[in-house]
């Protein structure tokens, strides 16, 4: 099997696991409650939920555990009969610094509607403190500070924030039959409407005197509200929407979860058809119809003396009659992962008559709503009983029902055996399934990192583990991307693969590296990486070893490439030795993992000039590209960088650098990562001054002195086994400096022109950044292709692994299309015997054992030694390898070169990468 169908394969598994519409179940979750008519997530800790009690209480469940004492009690203030209670719970998006929460209730002993504010106590246990109530005051004369109640039924009841931050408040129409109190149309009544509230104001005692009248009032008006301004008709500045009858369940398809930002409204029919309204985000000053219309039809025995305030009326989206069940309790457009690809955009809805149903929604591209395929899902569940009172979401879009009979179960599928709401293959897949209760379950966090399992699984992260590489370039289309990974140890490793597009969002993926094994993972197999340039993380339990390489173009025969090991981990500052705009196109690429903007400074260090500082933003889980030919005062100039994150956000930043002009598009190119701070030394295995490479060291200073910098050369032919040659060179303050090694000749009198493999030790008193890059063939004008890599700043060690290797046997016998060798600098003067391992796809690993002399370098095509074991593949293979020397006390380092030819040119692309620990 090859690499690709290798892949492939394992993205099939992977996506199978969580494609379609999976069958329904429901789990236990919690029970024991006293009439719950919702459950609320706090949006700062997902740890936590909320459950509304109607009798007047709210209790804290945390880690789905339902804790002892409720934290807010108001039972001997609310009137909890019939439609009436504790209805509504909204959490102040900002609650990690507000505490804030809003409630809706209906009040002793007249059952008018109270829409309160409370903050959250001070220290331990949780619960919130009654002395910071606050009801909002929505009549000044006479005062009142709720809103009346002509009935006891048709109350609302839902508080929400929609996707701008405001407060969200449904009112029925105070009740009766028929819109009894003719308030639905009435411009000048808040029952029968949805209202919007801006609640961002200070409480009474913080309030300066411009703000004391909205702090006194609890809320000010958005200024977007739609009637505002008196168009189309003069109404209470505080309604959002006309025309509902009993809106007791209203959501946000929420832009967190991929979600639209708009409303589902449900709103209770009255005798002939349940409606599900959708609201488009951001679009108030709709007239939903109610008393003319129920539902799509005119409604029976409509109150002659009402007409409709304002058209048009706006038809709900769905709609059935009272035979198929009876008062919609609404529900969630489905954004979650555990009910498969098919339920996504779903809306799953339910009604008090204990049925489960989902529809479709669709909106096309000039913004019209259809609702299609409407599905049934009651008896796949086994049936619902307890008075269904509520649908709610989790802060991972996972569904929950609640019933007024005390219990909330959890909606779930058949691959969630336990019920917990996490796949059991994946669970079993990151080794969570052997883990105790509290750690596998979804608030566990085995690896520490802050992030709850549920949330991994939400956002396909790896549970267990964390980034392992970063990569801040990549991109399919003009480009082909591979990942290089290497797995040396005895047992299976998953791996979860996060790629950040530019400005189009994330998507994952998951493999499995099997035990013993070399795998490459092409970008062009992954579903949403089409035409897109991206960053790359790459997570897992235990350290890995990971390499990326773009070759270009994508199709016909590639005549460029570069690669780069994975950046362990995210910084907030990069450096880099390495740049020119002279007759090159130079890129910078940083990539920002968190869930943060970056505000990033690079510094640009001219050779020969002053430093130049640009800014830029890096959004959140995405990549940004800095043109640098584009940037004023900078083309033609060569150039080192120092970028830095001023905000404290870390990210990753490589830099690609093309020729420019010619022909062909990138004729040239390579790329390296930046480095996450300059060094006192940097040692380079690969180098080679030979007529048919050119091969140079640029270094930055990024200090403000002069910083004389020593050069430590060690030779493949053996003449410096003894001890190394010597050059000093000085970098000039904040600036760059070339070091052309075809040209150096060393302090003992040796030119290193015509020496096959040359390995540089750079050192110095102060701190600097090295870079090398090689060119070939020939001089300048002969050029075709290069690579650079940054030195090694870790310090010298008996082992390496080197993943992403590369092979192609000529089918006529001769030089291998694409060649990968390995490059061994032993920096000690003793001798060592080192093995050398070779990794395949689809079988065990061979290896044979090298001399690398002291103070020397060898290199190692991996054809020969491959065909010296009987073990060369006979077709197109990807491989890795490890470098290891018998003796724990030596002193390696190795890298790797991969060069491609086409039927022209050959080694027409070449790409190098230093080995990971």
């Amino acid at each position: 099997m090859t690499t690709r169908l290798l892949v492939a394969a394992l993205l099939v598994m992977v996506l199978q696991a969580t494609a379609g519409a999976q069958a329904l179940r429901v789990a236990p979750y919690l029970a024991g409650l006293d009439q719950p008519v919702g459950l609320v997530t706090d949006p700062s800790d997902d740890h936590r939920q909320f459950v509304i009690e109607k009798p007047g209480r709210i209790r804290l469940v945390v880690d789905g555990v339902l804790q002892v004492d409720p934290i807010l009690d108001l039972t001997t203030e609310v009137a909890p009969d019939g439609e009436q209670g504790l209805l509504g719970l909204a959490v102040d998006p900002q609650f990690a610094t507000t505490g804030r929460i809003w409630i809706n209730f209906t009040r002793r002993p007249d059952g008018a509607t109270v829409i309160a504010r409370f903050t959250r106590a001070a220290g331990t246990p949780f619960r919130f403190d009654h002395a910071t109530r606050h009801d909002l005051r929505f009549s000044v004369s006479p005062e009142r500070r709720f809103i009346p109640q002509p009935a006891a039924n048709h109350n609302g009841g839902k508080l929400l924030f929609d996707s701008e931050g405001f407060l969200l408040v449904a009112m029925g129409d105070g009740g009766g039959g028929n819109d009894t109190f003719r308030t639905a149309q009435d411009a000048n009544s808040l029952l029968g409407k949805i209202l919007r509230l801006d609640v961002g104001v200070p409480d009474v005692r913080d309030a300066p005197l411009q703000l004391r009248e909205d702090a006194e009032r609890g809320y000010r008006i958005p200024p977007g509200n739609p009637f505002v301004d008196g168009i189309p008709i003069p109404a209470r500045a505080e309604i959002w929407a006309f025309g509902v009858r009993n809106p007791w369940r209203v959501t946000l398809d929420a832009p967190a979860l991929g979600g639209t930002g708009a409303l589902l409204i449900g709103d209770v029919g009255q005798s002939a058809r349940e409606e599900v309204d959708y609201e488009p985000a951001g679009l108030g000053g709709r007239n939903y119809g109610w008393p003319m219309r129920e539902g799509t039809l005119a409604t029976a025995g409509a109150p002659s003396d009402v007409s409709a305030a304002f058209l048009p009326l706006v038809h709900p989206i769905h709609d059935y009659p009272r035979a198929d069940g009876i008062t919609v309790i609404g529900g969630y457009i489905y954004r979650g992962r555990l009910l498969g690809a098919g339920f996504q955009g779903r809306y799953v809805f339910g009604d008090l008559a204990d049925r489960l149903r989902s529809v479709r929604i669709t909106v096309d591209e000039g913004g019209a709503v259809t609702a299609d395929d409407v599905r049934d899902h009651t008896s796949e569940v086994g049936g619902l009983t307890g008075s269904l009172v509520s649908i709610d979401a989790d802060a991972h879009g996972e569904l929950y029902l609640v019933f007024l009979s005390g219990n909330i179960q959890r909606v779930t599928t058949a691959t969630d055996g336990d019920g917990d709401g996490i796949d059991d293959a994946w669970a079993s897949r990151f080794g969570l399934s052997g883990l105790g209760a509290a750690a596998r379950g979804p608030f566990g966090d085995p690896d520490g990192d802050g992030i709850t399992n549920a949330r991994e699984y939400r956002r396909g992260s790896h549970p267990r583990g964390g980034p392992v590489a970063n990569f801040g370039e990549g991109a399919e289309g003009f480009f082909a991307t591979r990942f290089g990974l290497l797995n040396d140890r005895d047992t299976a490793e998953p791996v979860l693969i996060r790629f950040l597009r530019a400005g189009a969002g994330e998507v994952a993926t998951e493999v499995v590296i099997p035990a013993r094994r070399s795998l490459a993972v092409d970008g062009s197999a992954i579903p949403g990486l089409a035409n897109q340039a991206f960053a790359t993380v790459l997570e897992a339990a235990t350290p890995l070893a990971v390499t990326r390489t773009m070759t270009w173009p994508a199709t016909g025969q590639a005549y460029g490439s570069h690669s780069e090991r994975g950046i362990p981990t995210p910084r907030t500052s990069w450096y880099f030795a390495e740049g020119a705009t002279t007759a090159f196109q130079l890129f910078f690429l940083l990539g920002n993992p968190s869930t943060s903007t970056a505000h990033v400074q690079v510094d640009y260090l001219r050779q020969g000039a002053a430093a130049v500082s640009r800014t830029y933003d890096v959004p959140a889980s995405s990549r940004l590209t800095i043109w640098v030919n584009q940037e004023p005062g900078l083309d033609r100039a060569e150039l080192g960088a120092v970028v830095a994150s001023l905000n404290g956000v870390a990210i990753t930043a490589e830099r690609a650098m093309y020729t420019r002009g010619g022909p062909t598009m990138f004729a040239a190119g390579h790329a390296a990562a930046g480095e996450p701070a300059p060094a006192t030394r940097w040692v380079f295995a690969e180098g080679s001054t030979t007529p048919y490479f050119q091969t140079f060291l640029s270094i930055i200073n990024p200090g403000d002195a002069p910083l004389p910098v020593q050069a430590d050369v060690r030779l493949q032919d053996g003449s410096t086994t003894a001890a190394p040659l010597h050059f000093t060179r000085v970098v000039a303050p904040r600036a760059r400096a070339t070091l052309w090694l075809n040209r150096e000749v060393s302090d003992e009198g040796v030119a290193l022109a015509g020496q096959q493999g040359v390995s540089v030790e750079l050192s110095a008193a102060g701190t600097f950044v090295a870079e090398r890059a090689m060119w070939w063939p020939g001089e300048s004008a002969t050029w075709y292709e290069a690579h650079a890599s940054a030195g090694f700043i870790e310090a010298p060690r008996p082992s390496w692994r080197l993943p992403g290797g590369e092979l192609s046997p000529d089918a006529g016998g001769g030089e291998p299309d694409v060649q990968t060798y390995v490059l061994i600098a032993n920096v000690a003067p003793t001798a060592e015997a080192v093995a050398v391992t070779v990794y395949f796809t689809d079988r065990e690993p061979v290896a044979q054992t090298i001399q690398v002399p002291g103070n020397s370098r060898v290199s190692i095509a991996l054809s020969d030694l491959l065909t010296a074991l009987g073990a060369m593949p006979a077709t197109r293979a990807h491989v890795g390898v490890t470098v290891a020397a018998a003796s724990p006390a030596a002193q390696l380092y190795a890298e790797q070169a991969t060069y491609g030819s086409t039927t022209h040119q050959r080694w027409a692309r070449g790409s190098n990468n230093k080995g990971s620990p």
